[in-house]
């Protein structure tokens, strides 16, 4: 049998160092977490330019040589929205792909995120349970992704941004 081509992820994590405010060098639970759900359903590649200390032209090659088709990018504390944003510059110069930003950021200040023109989607709330499914549609153009909840977006110039509907589960059961 042949191999099935999957749909190209690259899950980035922003440097810290970037936004010259106190660095935050600690590991992010999100990317084991979020490889474990993705990387059977997906081709999944993940750059962590924190763990990594990379500077931005190095994580702009690196999305680069990555071909994505959607680029995630995780977010979670407020302090850093600056170091978020130029990781979703970054994405759209290097690939000018989909991108999406999840965590606490978009949750707490969705409206604000989407004004950014490189940020096409954000997810509120945990993607446990959902990142697969909603990873799917917009690599799909799934129109039903207008009416998923926790999901924000922009159309034709207007910000959407659902609300969450669920919370989070059991997430050993997830894995």
């Amino acid at each position: 049998m042949l191999p099935v081509n999957k749909h190209k992820i690259l899950l980035v994590v922003g440097n810290t160092a970037w936004d010259c405010k106190r660095a935050f060098t600690e590991p992010t639970s999100a990317v084991p977490i979020l490889t474990s759900l993705l990387k059977e359903k997906f081709d999944l590649q993940v750059i962590d330019a924190n763990g990594r200390n990379l500077s931005e032209q190095q994580t702009f090659i690196e999305i680069q040589n990555s071909q994505a088709e959607l680029i995630l990018i995780t977010a979670l504390s407020v302090e850093w929205h600056n170091c978020y944003h130029k990781v979703a510059e970054l994405a759209k110069q290097a690939l000018n792909c989909k991108t999406m930003m999840g965590g606490v950021y978009p949750t707490v200040s969705g409206d604000h995120v989407l004004k950014d023109h490189n940020i096409d989607y954000i997810m509120l709330g945990y993607a446990e349970g959902r990142i697969n499914k909603v990873c799917r549609m917009i690599l799909d153009s799934d129109i039903k992704l207008e009416q998923e909840p926790g999901i924000g977006y922009k159309k034709n110039g207007k910000i959407i941004i659902n609300p969450i509907h669920t919370y989070i589960g059991d997430v050993k059961e997830m894995v």
